[in-house]
């Protein structure tokens, strides 16, 4: 079965921003479960929540920022077909 190339392109895109949501979910698990809780003054760093509000703040601009470059790729490639 031959895909047409609208098709392929659609389902290649859907492919890339599944492996990044995969990426994305992964790299939040990583950043919010290892936190053990201490009890020092700054007991709540070690909360869930807390770290993933970090995530958001500090490391999910850097994961849009890398979509948004493959999306221009994207349009690049476009355009020199």
């Amino acid at each position: 079965m031959k895909l047409n190339t609208p098709r392929k392109l659609t389902l290649i895109r859907w492919l890339v921003f599944g492996a990044w949501l995969i990426g994305v979910t992964v790299h939040l698990l990583v950043y919010v479960l290892p936190a053990q809780p201490t009890q020092t003054t700054e007991w709540y760093a070690s909360l869930g929540g807390y770290r993933a509000l970090v995530f958001g703040i500090t490391r999910f601009p850097l994961w849009v920022a890398g979509l948004g470059m493959l999306v221009l790729m994207d349009c690049w490639i476009r355009r020199e077909r």
